[in-house]
């Protein structure tokens, strides 16, 4: 993944590339399977801003807008992705860094996603030809949720919103099927259940198509690069329109 780092956010401690004549002082730190969220917010992006494209792992980036979208209509007491890759797409560190992928992404659907547990899994596929990027998502949600009724096509809204809002910076994201709602069950502790399906093509621009596990987190990373240029610009010209001001009175 760090191989795909992009000009403005790059692995470590290093410092954003300055824009036009003005060097800034901000810093990023961006690490193999896991963004400084905290950092991001104390740069000034809102909650808003950062959704949906501020995430830990490809996986959690494909994956957290989904059930952020679910938890903004009911409570997710629990979510459970499962992310499908090919083998000729897990570099080094992805395989090196199993369990930071699996934490950082389970932490993602928590503290991004809204669920109040979070759990992540990850299958690397030797299939050939190398397959896509697939992305199962469960929620369990409240039972009269997973029902026909208003609550329910609510949620469908609310799924195919955040699938559009990410096709925007990730034009080979999808979904595979509709969403599939499943009526409580004794062994879920009385909750329905949800189930979403995505797969995230590459842009085969310079890799191949079946990398969209790595397109996705160079997608993410230039989006949430914009939005801090924004940021900075909009601050430069708070700071230009108060000294102006102050030597005008």
């Amino acid at each position: 993944m760090v191989e795909r780092s992009i000009a403005w956010l790059t692995r470590g401690n290093r410092r954003v590339r300055h824009r036009g004549i003005s060097r800034n002082n901000v810093w990023l730190q961006l690490r193999i399977a896991g963004l400084n969220l905290g950092r991001l917010l104390n740069l000034g992006l809102t909650e808003a801003e950062r959704y949906p494209t501020i995430r830990s792992t490809c996986a959690g980036q494909a994956t957290t807008p989904i059930v952020a979208a679910i938890s903004s209509i009911v409570p997710v007491d629990y979510a459970e992705i499962v992310a499908s890759i090919a083998s000729k797409s897990a570099g080094p560190g992805t395989r090196a860094n199993v369990d930071e992928f699996t934490e950082t992404t389970a932490e993602a659907l928590q503290v991004v996603g809204g669920a109040k547990q979070g759990k992540a899994i990850i299958i690397i596929n030797p299939v050939e030809p190398p397959m896509i990027m697939r992305n199962t998502i469960y929620c369990a949600i409240p039972a009269e949720a997973a029902e026909p009724g208003p609550t329910r096509e609510r949620i469908r809204a609310a799924i195919a919103e955040a699938v559009e809002r990410t096709r925007e910076y990730v034009p080979g994201y999808e979904l595979r099927v509709e969403p599939q709602f499943d009526s409580s069950r004794d062994d879920w502790n009385g909750a329905g259940r949800v189930g979403v399906w995505v797969q995230v093509k590459g842009a085969a621009d310079y890799l191949p198509e079946y990398a969209g596990n790595l397109d996705i987190i160079t997608a993410a990373a230039t989006r949430t690069a914009d939005l801090l240029a924004e940021k900075m610009d909009e601050s430069e010209l708070v700071t230009a329109s108060t000294e102006n001001t102050g030597s005008q009175s």
